[in-house]
């Protein structure tokens, strides 16, 4: 057992995944804490828990308005980590999903799909770089195991089992989680199409169940509200199609799964893989938000067209034997084994030492967030700023004008704000107009005068009433 379990550490697919999770945490971490939102979502869950009710109007922005909390049973479970162990554990929260989800669940799967280790790490891979665009801490995360899962599940539809009796508890959680569950509503139906109407039933039952939530209705209302708002897509970066990076990717992943799915292994993945991968590509195109969810699709076809490869080629020298050798290697340890083995690393050398996490800022980047000017300004008393520093002046227990959380507010309140945001005495204003006590802007290279604190990222001015 213990040479297994050793075998499982030093194995290639194991030194794969150590190596992608040591650059993630030296690299890729430095921007895990910037999402705008973070804050609010923190407060939320502390302010749920202060008051065992969930906000039907909002309790953080100076203007009372209706709203739809969409992600309450996150910002539940981020405020509970967040005040256990601070941005640490809120970071190490979010690789241990990230990697448990594709390394773990989604990969364990493509392994017994394809029936190479190898192909399916390679493919897990590519899985993982798409997904990384939302390697943050923001309550997406959570969708990403319910989406998974949920793919896996419909897939076996096709091979003749019936649907599942959690599928439903699924769909009444991730409506209370996320308002991701649409996708995973897309995928039912895609699985509903592929298998002639066999599971509707079950299908009709998990979209019944997203209705039990605090909000009801209104939660479908203000998504399908957000969605049609050609306005507020335009303004978000998640929103916009995706850069060339992105799109080599894509059209690997296209070329290399769909394409040879498709056209060679149609009975051995079944139409609900090709199908599926389709769809999310065709999102993906408008919307880099959607990268991720495509990613663990198309990964899938990926790994058996990669499968493929290695043993059709298998006569070959060089590169492709050299592949095969690291094929038979991969297979003498247990897949389990290597990501408990990898995921113990992790855990022992980040919280014992601290020292991967030395070299990168956990909370939001000083260089992007107002630190310096919160000293000035007394808890409790409103503020104007971009909508990006809402949430962190939330966190901080100010009360800002307005945040990332726009659609609260609605199109001209926003277009008004976006229209005098472009000059400090426009800004000061409206800032003025809308009740609040302090205006933050980002720091502009001929402001000379007239402000109370000012530095690189942020000035700051006081609004005389």
């Amino acid at each position: 057992m213990f040479k297994k379990g050793l075998w499982s550490v030093l194995n290639p697919v194991s030194l794969i995944f150590l190596g992608l999770l040591t650059q993630t945490l030296l690299v890729g971490l430095k921007g895990v804490s910037r999402d705008p939102g973070l804050g609010w979502h923190i407060k939320t869950g502390e302010w749920i828990l202060k008051n065992l009710a969930i906000p039907y109007k909002d309790p953080f922005l100076s203007i009372e308005r209706a709203w739809v909390s969409d992600q309450w049973l996150s910002d539940i479970i981020l405020y509970l980590t967040y005040q256990s162990g601070g941005f640490l554990y809120l970071v190490l929260g979010v690789v241990l999903i990230f990697f448990l989800t594709v390394f773990y669940i989604h990969t364990h799967n493509m392994i017994k799909l394809s029936g190479s280790a190898l192909a399916s790490a390679v493919a897990a891979l590519f899985c993982f770089r798409l997904m990384q665009i939302h390697l943050i801490v923001r309550p997406v995360i959570f969708s990403f195991i319910f989406f998974t899962i949920l793919a896996w599940e419909i897939s076996k539809w096709e091979r003749g089992k019936r649907g599942s009796y959690y599928l439903p508890i699924l769909f009444l959680i991730w409506a209370n989680i996320h308002p991701s569950f649409v996708l995973g509503g897309i995928l039912v139906c895609i699985g509903v199409l592929v298998t002639k109407f066999k599971e509707l039933k079950l299908a009709i039952l998990c979209a019944l169940v997203t209705l039990v939530n605090p909000y009801g209705l209104e939660l479908h209302k203000s998504i399908l509200w957000l969605g049609s708002s050609d306005f507020f897509m335009s303004l978000h970066q998640e929103w916009q199609p995706p850069n060339r990076e992105h799109w080599f990717y894509i059209l690997f992943l296209f070329l290399f799964g769909v394409v040879p799915g498709f056209l060679l292994f149609r009975k051995k993945l079944g139409l609900f893989w090709i199908f599926s991968s389709a769809v999310f590509l065709y999102f993906s195109l408008k919307a880099v938000r959607f990268l991720p969810y495509f990613g663990i699709l198309v990964s899938v076809p990926l790994s058996v067209t990669l499968a493929w490869y290695v043993w059709r080629f298998r006569k070959a020298r060089l590169i492709v034997n050299f592949l095969l050798f690291l094929e038979r290697l991969s297979r003498r340890g247990s897949y389990r084994l290597v990501v408990a083995s990898v995921l113990s690393i992790l855990i022992f050398v980040s919280i014992l030492t601290n020292s991967l996490f030395g070299r990168t800022e956990l909370g939001p980047p000083s260089k992007n967030f107002p630190y310096g000017a919160l000293k000035f300004i007394p808890d409790g008393e409103v503020v104007a700023a971009t909508p990006d520093w809402g949430g962190f002046l939330t966190l901080h227990n100010k009360i800002p004008v307005i945040d990332d959380r726009n659609t609260l507010i609605g199109e001209e309140f926003y277009k008004k704000y976006l229209d005098s945001s472009g000059d400090i005495e426009k800004f000061k204003a409206w800032a003025k107009e809308n009740n609040a006590q302090w205006l933050l802007v980002r720091s502009p290279k001929d402001t000379k005068e007239g402000y109370i604190f000012k530095d690189d990222v942020v000035s700051l001015f006081k609004i005389v009433p």
